[in-house]
């Protein structure tokens, strides 16, 4: 017997004596292999995005497993992930229908499919005129000879005799807007072709400079009133060729409206004056109630205001004087007679001292009613 037989049989002996032992060649390989339902030594490798496709295989952050292929997951759900970033792949030229379909140049993409502008078709990967189009006269790939252009899908030696040859195309030079009077002398604004002049319908007059020309209505239009350049103020219109005011008699245009400056609170006198501080507008000017005096913008009582007592700016400055009539004046009970031991007057002070805060009164016999006055 063989030295080899030998092994064999001994490890044979080994698995009997120790139960269910394996003897498995290591080759320094993991295994991976999948049950057939996307599930693996590792895992779910159809789902799980730390062992997407194979063991061990992690997706970048913020993608997701799907199918065993790292994807990005796109919001809205209506994106679609493709060579990095999220699409419209209804809308988008470079992706239409599906990740890399590339729509041809010009060529638009709606609903998934490209298409090429209204007028023009798909020629071999370009959208093309067929009517105008030189290389595809007609139909894609029909080219028209030298010397012969593309006009309204046939290929003509020369146009018509009120035609001009412009851009692979007869025109008539009297009527094209784009090319009047000859090729690519286009009418500027709102001004048309007419027997080769760029100009105006009736009741219409050009006005502005040959780069932007236009036509206007001398009557209404407000930039051009009566005559060209004639521009009225904001606060006018134009009417009958003259410029007007927008508002009827007595108010005034402010801020794009009429108001009635005498007495808008918001425009007083003028536009943007705001009355504030208590006054209203009155004849076009902010006015304080009766009674009250304006003290830097503000309405008050100076015949009660501790910090403008008489006067603006004339504050009570004694401790527990108050304003009364305009006068600073004494404190509560002065130095009268004690309002609380049932003899003095807690309004004291005789007639002669004119203020109910005085010194306690004669009844009180508590002082006399000047030493309560400040």
């Amino acid at each position: 017997m063989s030295k080899s037989h030998s092994l064999v049989r001994f490890a044979l002996f080994a698995a009997m004596a120790f139960g269910s032992a394996s003897i498995v060649a290591d080759s320094g390989c993991s295994s991976s292999k999948s049950n057939g339902s996307g599930q693996s030594s590792c895992g779910d490798t159809q789902n799980d995005p730390n062992n997407c496709g194979v063991c061990n295989h992690a997706c970048p952050a913020g993608a997701s497993c799907i199918g065993g292929v790292c994807q990005d997951t796109c919001m809205p759900a209506t994106l679609t992930f493709c060579g990095g970033t999220c699409v419209d792949t209804k809308t988008d030229t470079n992706n239409c229908g599906g990740c890399g379909v590339a729509c041809v140049m010009s060529a638009t993409c709606s609903a998934g499919k490209c298409a090429c502008p209204t007028g023009t078709t798909n020629c071999g990967g370009a959208c093309a005129n067929l009517q105008a189009d030189a290389q595809n006269c007609g139909t894609c790939g029909a080219v028209c000879d030298q010397g012969y252009l593309c006009s309204k899908g046939k290929c003509v030696s020369m146009c018509g005799p009120d035609e001009l040859a412009c851009k692979n195309a007869c025109v008539n030079a009297k009527t094209d807007n784009s090319n009047c009077g000859g090729c690519g002398r286009a009418c500027s604004g709102t001004t048309q072709c007419t027997g080769g002049q760029c100009g105006c319908t009736s009741g219409l007059t050009l006005c502005g400079s040959s780069s932007a020309q236009t036509c206007s209505n001398l009557q209404t239009d407000s930039a051009n009133c009566g005559s060209c350049g004639a521009t009225c103020a904001m606060d006018q219109l134009c009417s009958a060729g003259k410029c007007v005011s927008r508002c009827d008699p007595g108010k005034t245009y402010c801020l794009s409206t009429c108001i009635d400056a005498q007495s808008d609170n918001w425009n007083c006198g003028a536009c943007s004056n705001v009355c504030t501080g208590g006054a209203t507008c009155i004849g076009g000017q902010c006015t304080c109630p009766q009674g009250q005096t304006n003290c830097n913008g503000i309405c008050t009582n100076t015949n009660t205001d501790m910090n403008n007592c008489g006067a603006c700016g004339t504050p009570c400055t004694t401790f527990g004087a108050r304003c009364v009539g305009g006068v600073c004046g004494g404190s509560g009970n002065g130095n009268g007679g004690d309002p609380n031991n049932g003899n003095g007057n807690p309004n004291g002070g005789d007639d002669a001292s004119g203020f109910p805060f005085g010194g306690g009164g004669d009844d009180g016999g508590g002082g006399s009613d000047e030493a309560g006055f400040f």
